[in-house]
């Protein structure tokens, strides 16, 4: 059960920060592969280091965490984009 919370906790930035990409950059291309690759390899790092079960929910949750961290600096980013070009 906590892993799937946390899996879902480490979706949401992911999920912004893919949604703002498209708004707030100039290639967004770029950005995209920008932030999939490194969080494929830090998740796939996470996951390998999950110790008790890199392939079961341990290791999933530990890929979405993993993958999640790497997203989050650039959500924060774009929301402070999206939060000055709204005028706030």
């Amino acid at each position: 059960m906590l892993e799937t919370l946390i899996a879902l906790i480490a979706v949401l930035p992911v999920i912004w920060a893919h949604y703002l990409v498209r708004r707030h950059t100039r290639y967004p291309l770029t950005t995209h592969a920008l932030l999939i690759v490194p969080g494929l390899l830090f998740g796939g790092v996470c996951a390998f280091y999950a110790r008790t079960d890199p392939a079961g929910a341990h290791g999933l949750a530990a890929f979405s965490a993993g993958f999640g961290a790497v997203h989050l600096p650039g959500a924060v980013v774009l929301s402070i984009k999206h939060a000055r070009a709204r005028g706030h």
